[in-house]
């Protein structure tokens, strides 16, 4: 499952891919955000999964300044505004 959102935050307009699978996410995510970043006139791009990424995908995004959040750091982000959330694998 994929989803493309583009967001307001604090005046500035965020390009967002939000996957959905069951293996690590490639390459492509961080392309495909990357180019909606542009096209949309965006100032920030997130890829958001609740997978992992490969290797080459998190030095992709590193190198494009394009935000990763996998499982375990969408996982603390949900558990900081709601501390009684637990963790499982």
């Amino acid at each position: 499952m994929r989803i493309f959102l583009t967001l307001p935050r604090n005046g500035k307009k965020i390009a967002i891919q939000c996957k959905r699978h069951s293996r690590s996410i490639t390459n492509r995510a961080v392309q495909e955000v990357y180019a909606a970043k542009a096209y949309y006139n965006c100032s920030e791009a997130y890829v958001i999964t609740n997978s992992e990424f490969t290797i080459p995908a998190k030095n992709l995004a590193k190198k494009l300044g394009v935000t990763l959040f996998n499982r375990h750091r969408l996982f603390t982000l949900i558990q900081k505004a709601n501390k009684n959330l637990k963790f499982t694998q």
